[in-house]
């Protein structure tokens, strides 16, 4: 499962709803997730990926969509 399908997993699995968008891939993160359900998002990143997250790169550059997030966490991967 590559870092795309791991991340779409996750939001439908916290957020049914989402499924049934078939452009999930446009799902604005910022605007769904709130600030608890950002921590607990944060703490899976981590934890799936083996990764840091620093408060720094908690953006809504880097948050903004699925897509966005991809690209973060492969270069935080790197």
């Amino acid at each position: 499962m590559n870092i795309k399908d791991k991340i779409n997993k996750y939001i439908i699995s916290r957020f049914p709803d989402t499924s049934k968008n078939k452009s999930i891939d446009k799902i604005n993160l910022t605007d769904l997730l709130d600030s608890l359900a950002i921590h607990d998002f944060i703490f899976y990143l981590e934890k799936e990926f083996k990764i840091k997250i620093s408060s720094s790169d908690i953006t809504p550059d880097n948050f903004k969509s699925i897509n966005s997030l991809e690209e973060f966490l492969k270069n935080k991967i790197k």
